[in-house]
């Protein structure tokens, strides 16, 4: 059983800061650049083979509860693979 500090630390492991043992990138800007072209920018260096697969992202509408658009999450789905952007080319 772990005491309350060792529920803390792996809590905070998790949180968003430099010190995370598996730091996840986070998004900083995103720019249209053409009908079918975005710029995407994070905090820190990326896998450029894995930021461009496109399974990896999901857009979320914020107000409605069913996505419309180019939504592929309403305001109160939850991420799955399912529900992932998907290109056909």
């Amino acid at each position: 059983m772990m005491n309350v500090d060792e529920k803390y630390k792996m809590i905070n492991m998790n949180m968003r800061d430099d010190n995370r043992q598996f730091p996840i990138s986070m998004l900083v800007s995103l720019k249209q650049l053409s009908p079918n072209q975005i710029q995407i920018s994070y905090d820190r260096d990326v896998d450029v083979r894995l930021a461009m697969k496109p399974t990896n992202y999901w857009i979320k509408d914020t107000i409605n509860d069913i996505p419309k658009g180019i939504s592929t999450l309403g305001k109160n789905n939850s991420v799955n693979a399912t529900n992932s952007v998907i290109w056909l080319a």
